[in-house]
C-alpha cells in the first residue's frame, strides 16, 4: 500500500507540530536539568516527584511525538527514511534518549526516590543520591546537546546527503 504524499498545508501542519514537539522536548529537558541542580537534602523528595512529572508528562510524550512526526515526514514527503544521512542521524538522536531513559533514567529515578524517603542522616545514602543526581545531570546535558544537533541538522543539512552513483 503506497502512502500518499502530503499537500502543502498538510506538510506545513506536520512541520509545525514537529517543531513544537522539539521545543517542548528541549524545554522539558532544560526544566528537568535545572530542577535536578536545585536538589538538596531538604527538598529531595519534592524535586524528584516534580522531575518525574516533567519526565513522564513532557519529555517522554515529546520524544514519542517527535518520532511519530518524523516517521510521517519520512513516509509522506520526499525526504524518505535513508535518502539523507542527516535524517538517519535525527532518528538516532530521537531513539538514544528513549533507550537510555528506559535502561538508565527510570531505574535511577526510582532509586533516587527510594533514597529520598530514607535520607535522614545516612551519609552513604546521601552520597549515592548526589552521585545519581550528577549522573542524571550529565546525561540530560548530553541529551540537550543532541537535541540542539537535531534542530541544526534540518536547517543546514551539512554534507550528509547520500549521493546516487552515476551509471554509464
Amino acid at each position: 500500500m503506497k502512502i500518499s504524499k502530503l499537500k502543502k498545508k498538510g506538510y506545513l501542519t506536520l512541520k509545525f507540530i514537529h517543531i513544537i514537539l522539539a521545543c517542548t522536548w528541549i524545554g522539558g529537558a532544560l526544566a528537568a536539568l535545572f530542577l535536578l541542580l536545585r536538589l538538596s537534602d531538604e527538598n529531595a523528595h519534592g524535586v524528584l516527584i516534580a522531575f518525574q512529572v516533567i519526565d513522564l508528562g513532557i519529555i517522554v510524550p515529546s520524544n514519542i511525538g517527535s518520532l511519530i512526526t518524523g516517521l510521517l515526514f519520512s513516509s509522506m514527503t520526499h525526504w524518505g527514511f535513508i535518502k539523507h544521512r542527516w535524517i538517519v542521524v535525527k532518528y538516532l538522536i530521537n531513539l538514544i534518549p528513549a533507550i537510555l531513559g528506559a535502561i538508565l533514567f527510570a531505574p535511577w529515578l526510582l532509586r533516587m526516590l527510594e533514597i529520598s524517603n530514607q535520607l535522614g542522616s545516612h551519609t552513604a545514602l546521601r552520597s549515592e543520591l548526589y552521585s545519581l543526581r550528577n549522573n542524571f545531570a550529565l546525561l540530560i546535558s548530553g541529551q540537550l546537546l543532541l537535541l540542539l544537533v537535531a534542530v541544526y541538522l534540518p536547517l543546514f543539512k551539512p554534507g550528509f546527503t547520500i549521493r546516487k552513483s552515476k551509471q554509464s
